[in-house]
């Protein structure tokens, strides 16, 4: 009698033991995780870089986002024509329209040759530095063929602390 019961006893504590053993590593991978949520070590917008996006024959690059709306984008022709009277329009979000190129600097552009485009952000509010700001940009240029042409793409920057002027 004793040693069936000795054996029940035996098998609740190995149980007990399997538990509280699993339970307290259970315990030290939550905290690990927490703490490095809480550093920003799994934040992927940490790691986010600046991207800009155009069709082909166009190599965009974003120069800068700073945090008074103003985007600098830099426009490369990889198309073997020259671009006449480039001008970009930018917005934050989607939907831009083309009456959004009024107003910018035009510039030609040689083939293999780069630009550097500033325009000021539609719809930028409240975004603070270090933060992620993701729109479009539309380019307006003309041709050998036609005048007015226009291409979409998408950017996303994050905002940097404005230079004094």
């Amino acid at each position: 009698m004793i040693g069936k019961f000795f054996g029940k006893e035996s098998r609740a504590q190995a149980a007990m033991e399997y538990l509280m053993t699993y339970g307290w590593a259970l315990l030290v991978i939550v905290l690990v995780l927490g703490a490095l949520i809480y550093l920003g070590v799994l934040n992927p917008s940490a790691r986010l870089q600046d991207n800009c996006n155009l069709p082909i024959g166009f190599k965009c690059e974003v120069a800068s986002l700073r945090d008074d709306g103003t985007l600098s984008l830099k426009i490369t022709n990889q198309q073997a024509i020259t671009l006449r009277n480039v001008q970009i329009g930018c917005k934050v979000g989607s939907g831009i329209e083309t009456s959004a190129v009024q107003g910018s600097a035009s510039q030609t552009i040689t083939p293999g040759d780069s630009k550097v485009f500033t325009c000021t952000l539609n719809g930028f509010t409240g975004k603070q530095i270090g933060e992620i700001a993701s729109g479009e940009v539309i380019l307006r240029y003309d041709d050998d063929t036609s005048t007015n042409k226009y291409v979409k793409g998408t950017y996303t920057a994050k905002v940097s602390v404005s230079v004094p002027a």
